[in-house]
């Protein structure tokens, strides 16, 4: 089993994922395209972003351009873990 597939057991029954892509200092809709599409076909299943590295919006753009183009095939949102960080400015 690659590493990849290998994932923690949540106290809720959830499986997470216990490597996954992280998109720190890529802000390029084309580079994240392409390295998100590829981790997912490769079977990551966790994306890891911040507010801070300012690039959720064109993650957003591609995990919704890969569900409605099936470009993994069977590949559904409920697969998929993203995370995402606040950094101290996000506390109010």
């Amino acid at each position: 089993m690659s590493i990849a597939r290998r994932a923690y057991t949540l106290s809720n029954g959830v499986r997470m994922p216990y490597v996954g892509l992280g998109t720190y200092r890529v802000r390029d809709q084309t580079t994240l395209d392409t390295c998100i599409l590829e981790a997912l076909r490769s079977g990551y299943r966790l994306i890891d972003t911040a507010t801070v590295y300012r690039n959720e919006a064109a993650i957003g753009n591609i995990l919704k351009k890969i569900f409605e183009e099936n470009l993994v095939p069977g590949l559904t949102r409920q697969d998929i873990f993203l995370t995402s960080k606040l950094g101290n400015i996000g506390f109010r």
